[in-house]
C-alpha cells in the first residue's frame, strides 16, 4: 500500500558515556580551575589528575567532530528528503559544551506512485548507510525502510498481475462477443439463402396459375 501520508525516518549518532561528573569529583579545584580558565592548547599537565582530564577532553572533541561529519553525510546523501542535522550537547571537565549526539531526520513524502515511493525509501537506505560506521539506530532505519520497499514492491507485483488478468479477462470477452456476432451473421445469411429461393417459387407458381385463368 502506498504512503497517503508522510513517513520519518530517524538517522542518529549518540556519544558513549563520558563520565564527566565522576572525573571532576576526582579532580582537584587547582586542576578543574586549570582547565576551565586556559585554552586546552596552553595547559600545562603536571599531574595524574590533569592528565585525565585532558584525555577526556581530547575525547570530546574527537568524538564531537565525528559525529558532525557522520551527520552530514547523512544529510547530503538524503538530498531534497533530509533535514539539517540536530545536535545534543555535553559539558567537559573544562565547563564547554561538546556535541555528543545527533540526527537527521528523513522525510519520506506520500507518493501518487509506487515508483516513487520506492525511489525515495531507497534514498532512505543509502543516507543511513552513508557514513564509513553507521550507528546501530543508522543500521535499523535502512533494515524499516528496506523492509517498506519489499512490501510496495510485492504489492505492485499483485496489482499488476491483477490488472493483467483482467485486461485477458476483457480481450476474452471481446473475442466471444465478435465471435457471437459473426456467427448470427452467418446465421442470418444462411436463412436468406433458403428464405430468397422460395419466395421466388411462390411467386412463379401465382404467376402461372393467372396465366391460366
Amino acid at each position: 500500500m502506498i504512503n497517503k501520508t508522510d513517513s520519518t525516518y530517524l538517522l542518529s549518532t549518540n556519544s558513549p558515556l563520558h563520565n564527566v561528573k565522576q572525573i571532576l569529583n576526582k579532580a582537584t579545584e587547582n586542576s578543574k580551575e586549570k582547565f576551565q580558565e586556559n585554552d586546552l592548547s596552553t595547559v600545562k599537565v603536571e599531574s595524574s589528575e590533569d592528565a585525565v582530564i585532558k584525555k577526556e577532553i581530547d575525547d570530546l572533541m574527537a568524538f564531537e567532530q565525528m559525529v558532525i561529519s557522520h551527520e552530514k553525510k547523512h544529510m547530503a546523501a538524503g538530498g531534497g528528503i533530509a533535514s539539517a542535522p540536530t545536535y545534543i550537547y555535553s559539558y567537559g571537565p573544562d565547563g564547554k559544551k561538546y556535541v555528543s549526539g545527533g540526527n537527521v531526520s528523513m522525510r519520506v513524502p506520500k507518493a501518487a506512485t509506487a515508483e516513487d515511493m520506492i525511489k525515495n525509501l531507497r534514498k532512505v537506505q543509502t543516507a543511513a548507510l552513508a557514513p564509513a560506521n553507521p550507528s546501530p539506530q543508522d543500521m535499523q532505519t535502512a533494515a524499516m525502510a528496506k523492509a517498506r520497499e519489499s512490501s510496495i514492491q510485492n504489492e505492485y507485483k499483485v496489482k499488476q498481475a491483477k490488472e493483467q488478468y483482467e485486461k485477458q479477462q476483457e480481450t476474452a470477452d471481446t473475442m466471444k462477443r465478435s465471435k457471437q456476432k459473426n456467427m448470427d451473421t452467418i446465421d442470418r445469411m444462411v436463412e436468406q439463402s433458403y428464405e430468397n429461393p422460395l419466395e421466388k417459387m411462390k411467386y412463379e407458381t401465382k404467376l402461372s396459375f393467372e396465366m391460366v385463368i
